[in-house]
């Protein structure tokens, strides 16, 4: 995966790392994909329980998840 010499894929997810870093395509698209796992695995973001309400933040991390995996599926 690449998208030339001029482009630079920059990795930030907010919490382990907050300032964006330059890593090659294949590193973002691990960082990627376990970054949207550790999402979906989160209990407090995606609840299973029945009756435990989603967060308010809920759809707002949603897009983000989504406008990430469309920059590499596009």
């Amino acid at each position: 995966m690449s998208a030339g010499p001029d482009f630079n894929y920059l990795w930030a997810d907010g919490v382990k790392v907050k300032k964006p870093i330059k890593v090659s395509a294949p590193q973002y698209v691990e960082l990627l994909m376990t970054w949207v796992e550790n999402q979906l695995n989160d209990e407090d973001l995606f609840p299973t329980e029945l009756g435990k309400p989603f967060p308010k933040h809920f759809q707002q991390t949603v897009q983000v998840i989504f406008k990430r995996l469309f920059r590499v599926y596009a």
